[in-house]
Order: C-alpha cells, then sequence, then structure tokens
C-alpha cells in the first residue's frame, strides 16, 4: 500500500469515527445528556480539586496519558504498527465526535468554543507526537518489516518524544484548566 492511500485510510477511519461518535451522541442524547452533564460536573470537581495542587494533577495526567503512548510507540517494533494506527484513529474520532456533540448539546453553539478549550494546546503537542510515529511507521521502520533498529536513531526519536510528551503533560495540566475555565465562564 502507497504512503498516501495509508494517510487517506486513517483520515478516512478518524472521519467515521466522528460520524459515529456524533450520531450516538444524537441519537442517545436522552440517556447520554445527563451523564455527560455528570461528568462535566466531575471534571469542574476534578479541575477545582487540582487547582491547588497542579503537581498532582500533572502526575495523574502523566499516569494516565503514559499507556496508550507507549502502545502506540511499542506498535511500531511489530507487524501490527498500521493496525495500531488504525485503531487509534477510529477511536479518537469516536471520541471527538462525542464530544463535540455532548458540548453542544450541554453548552449550545458555545459548546464549539468548550470542545476547543478542551483540546488546546496539548493535543497539538500529542498530535505532532502521533505524526512523528506514523512516520516513522509509514518508513517501515519496524521489527515486523525486517529493518533493523538503528540505536542512535533511536535514541533520538526516543528523547524527541519523551520532551514533547512532558510538553503536552505540562500544557494540559497548567494551561489548559485556565483556559477551560474561561470558556465556560465566557458560555
Amino acid at each position: 500500500m502507497r504512503q498516501p492511500k495509508v494517510r487517506r485510510l486513517l483520515l478516512v477511519l478518524f472521519g467515521l469515527g466522528v460520524l459515529v461518535g456524533t450520531l450516538f451522541a444524537n441519537l442517545f442524547a436522552d440517556r447520554y445528556l445527563p451523564t455527560l452533564a455528570k461528568i462535566a460536573r466531575e471534571i469542574s470537581e476534578l479541575l477545582a480539586h487540582f487547582a491547588g495542587q497542579a503537581n498532582g494533577y500533572f502526575s495523574y495526567l502523566l499516569k494516565l496519558r503514559v499507556l496508550p503512548l507507549l502502545i502506540l510507540w511499542g506498535s511500531l517494533f511489530t507487524g501490527y504498527s498500521l493496525e495500531c494506527f488504525g485503531v487509534v484513529s477510529v477511536w479518537y474520532g469516536l471520541c471527538t465526535g462525542a464530544v463535540i456533540s455532548g458540548a453542544v448539546l450541554l453548552y449550545g453553539a458555545g459548546g464549539i468554543w468548550v470542545f476547543l478549550a478542551m483540546i488546546f494546546p496539548q493535543y497539538l503537542v500529542y498530535g505532532l507526537i502521533f505524526l512523528h510515529l506514523f512516520a516513522k511507521c509509514e518508513r517501515g521502520i519496524s521489527i515486523g518489516a525486517g529493518r533493523t533498529l538503528q540505536l542512535s536513531e533511536e535514541v533520538s526519536t526516543a528523547l524527541l518524544i519523551a520532551v514533547l510528551f512532558l510538553l503536552g503533560i505540562l500544557l494540559e495540566a497548567y494551561l489548559n484548566p485556565i483556559l477551560l475555565k474561561l470558556a465556560i465562564i465566557m458560555v
């Protein structure tokens, strides 16, 4: 399969995930909305709890985000990395569609701003990590593809990903709660 076809396939999978997530959120809004309102309150309480303990929120996020990163990165060393990237694309599409719909159902048109505040700026950094790992996947840098690992390349990649990952966690722990509170106040 050619590289542009793989990229298009991942975009299609993400788009299908957004569509299914949106449909799910809207079809089951009567069941979904009270639960979503409860989750929104719990998130507000969690942010309030961690407001005085930013380091505690940082630790919480680090534990929450490290396993998906390790699974995605580890998939590069198997013959199933494309499948793993496909599953991740569908999953994030489903989540994106459901969260956008839920935010709009809870906050009206202003829910789009709330959604953007939820993902900005940390998901720009997480997106860079995803794209970097996907570029490695496209080049066939995996044991499953029969290519030997270059130690210097892997160490530099590990350092880059670690720095970007920590930057994303820092942004999510310290800047994102402020932006999210402002968006909710504005709505």
